[in-house]
């Protein structure tokens, strides 16, 4: 788990014992955690406290005026960075409610289950959108960062995967692309992702990259990727290291 799924596993009571200690040194020796814990334990009295008088059309409708204004542009470039956070809060305080705000709900209520389930499908979508906006951002780290975000393979569409195409063809972070690169091979079952990376490698300049693309697809076993290796191979302008990387890739597949 991360810190964010800890703190709110500590919160909730679903630690054990060791677990429960290992978080509470966590939050006593970083700031990060105490403060992390500090924002949870606020959305997890604010969502305990009342949630059986909360009108569940109240939180269904401020949910989707916060998607409705985000789909609409309403957010000035001002305040881009801003709402960048703001996807982060509205897909984690999703998570607390969803976790326990509605458990009791959820057991007892078949119109709230369903309810339920629709939220957490918007929360999937929140969590896509918040991906693609972080790979706008002017920071690589930020970049990475959206990068290494876990998105199930019901998230991935071809909206995702050309975004993480273009990061691996155009980014001018090395790490960057080399992130992108890793993040595509994750959906290798998709012939698409796996047909993006072959056509990337003789469009990389840095050895870096076409080494990691080199080395993804030996392990996806691309047979497919074979040409692709042989052209690389023969271009006078890669460093020997990934000349004989090419042909060892080719002679594994």
């Amino acid at each position: 788990m991360n810190m964010e799924e800890m703190i709110i596993a500590y919160l909730s009571g679903e630690l054990t014992g060791d677990e429960s200690r290992e978080v509470e040194r966590r939050i006593a020796e970083s700031k990060d955690w105490a403060q992390a814990a500090e924002a949870y334990a606020r959305v997890l009295n604010a969502v305990q406290a009342p949630v059986a008088k909360v009108p569940s059309g109240q939180l269904r409708a401020g949910f989707d005026r916060f998607l409705a204004e985000q789909a609409a542009g309403r957010v000035s470039k001002e305040r881009h960075l801003f709402s960048f956070r703001y996807w982060r809060a509205a897909a984690a305080v999703a998570l607390v409610i969803i976790g326990a705000g509605f458990g009791t709900l959820w057991r007892n209520n078949l119109h709230q289950k369903a309810e339920i389930a629709e939220l957490r499908g918007e929360m999937e979508q929140t969590q896509k959108m918040l991906v693609l906006t972080m790979l706008e951002q002017s920071s690589a780290s930020e970049r990475i960062r959206a990068l290494n975000i876990g998105l199930s393979p019901s998230q991935v569409d071809r909206q995702v995967l050309d975004a993480f195409i273009e990061t691996l063809n155009s980014d001018k972070s090395i790490n960057v692309r080399i992130k992108a690169a890793e993040a595509l091979s994750i959906f290798h079952q998709e012939p698409y992702a796996v047909e993006a990376l072959i056509r990337a490698l003789n469009r990389q300049n840095d050895p870096a990259v076409q080494i990691t693309i080199i080395d993804l697809l030996v392990e996806m076993k691309a047979k497919n990727a074979s040409d692709a290796f042989r052209q690389l191979a023969r271009r006078d302008n890669i460093l020997d290291i990934v000349r004989e990387k090419a042909k060892v890739g080719m002679k594994a597949l």
